[in-house]
């Protein structure tokens, strides 16, 4: 079993200020992880979130983040934070991209954790280009500080 399966990692997603935050409990760890082990983890879920969503792997990027997510795009499109399942939000992307754009870059970096207990709290850097299908359309670039909480 891998450590975001045993773990139930969660990892970022981003635009214009978007937290999104698991609220699934943890599962127990079937063996202590040291807080560097914790530490990689976490930037590699938030890191894969963004490339394998660029790969266009979906199953993938919904294997990053617990069953339940909160996800938070009020600084987007207003409204308040939503509490979804993975596997719908990540249809929705699937779908939005693959009718939208030709293709993404996510770039995700300068990662900060900080653990406490069975919980992290993780900040970094998120940019993000879409190429539109449509070529009369310009490129969206999204570029902002992304605060992510997870259970660990």
């Amino acid at each position: 079993m891998n450590l975001f399966t045993r773990r139930r990692m969660f990892g970022s997603v981003g635009a214009a200020s978007i937290a999104a935050i698991s609220i699934a409990k943890s599962a127990p760890a079937t063996q202590p992880m040291d807080e560097t082990t914790d530490r990689i983890a976490i930037i590699e879920t938030a890191n894969k979130i963004g490339i394998l969503s660029d790969r266009r792997d979906w199953e993938a990027v919904k294997n990053c983040f617990a069953d339940q997510v909160e996800f938070d795009y009020t600084s987007l499109n207003g409204g308040e934070p939503a509490t979804v399942s993975a596997a719908i939000q990540v249809q929705q992307w699937a779908d939005f991209f693959s009718s939208t754009f030709k293709n993404t870059q996510h770039l995700i970096g300068s990662h900060v954790v900080m653990l406490s207990g069975n919980t992290a709290s993780a900040i970094a850097h998120f940019q993000a280009h879409h190429t539109y299908l449509d070529v009369n359309q310009s490129s969206w670039l999204l570029a902002v500080l992304t605060i992510t909480n997870s259970s660990v």
